[in-house]
């Protein structure tokens, strides 16, 4: 299998959340969140779970700028998990294609 993204960043914050992302997490979207206490550049990813929105975590902060510039020009999304654990915890990464 191949993988093919023009980016791909760490997803953060999901255990301070309480969300373990999974394998139905497909409808991914990004939002900025200007008003984040932490980090004014925050993106939060979401994704549609039932019907409902449910917060996942964050773009890891360094990449935070980045990913805002390049928001308008997001043609897909897709969460990706570590094939193996670390520390007893998967880590997660959102990879997104451009339009080109």
């Amino acid at each position: 299998m191949s993988f093919d993204f023009d980016e791909i960043v760490p997803l953060v914050g999901s255990k301070f959340l309480n969300i373990t992302p999974n394998n139905q997490d497909k409808d991914l979207m990004l939002i900025k969140e200007d008003n984040n206490i932490h980090d004014s550049n925050a993106v939060a990813v979401y994704s549609k779970r039932n019907n409902k929105l449910t917060k996942l975590g964050f773009i890891i902060k360094d990449k935070n700028v980045e990913i805002r510039n390049m928001m308008d020009s997001i043609k897909t999304t897709k969460l990706i998990r570590s094939d193996s654990k670390s520390n007893g915890r998967y880590y997660y990464y959102v990879a997104i294609n451009l339009h080109k």
